[in-house]
């Protein structure tokens, strides 16, 4: 109906509205990571960059392994 598009359960809940409401976690979780992922990759790209040399060449070699192992695996 259009008053509840997803239908509601059996005790007459929106599905929608608990749909939405328990996308929350998922949300916060993925941005959250996406943060420390970003302030991570900087520093270490700062560093490299700053520094030179073995640092950065060590770096880019972490970044390059870290690179080299399939998604599927880290998933799994």
């Amino acid at each position: 109906s259009a008053e509840h598009p997803f239908g509601t359960d059996v005790i007459g809940r929106d599905i929608l509205a608990r749909t939405i409401y328990g996308g929350q976690v998922s949300l916060f979780i993925g941005v959250t990571a996406m943060l420390v992922q970003i302030l991570v990759g900087t520093a270490v790209g700062l560093l490299a960059g700053y520094l030179g040399g073995i640092v950065d060449f060590l770096l880019m070699r972490l970044a390059e392994a870290m690179l080299s192992i399939p998604q599927l695996f880290l998933a799994l």
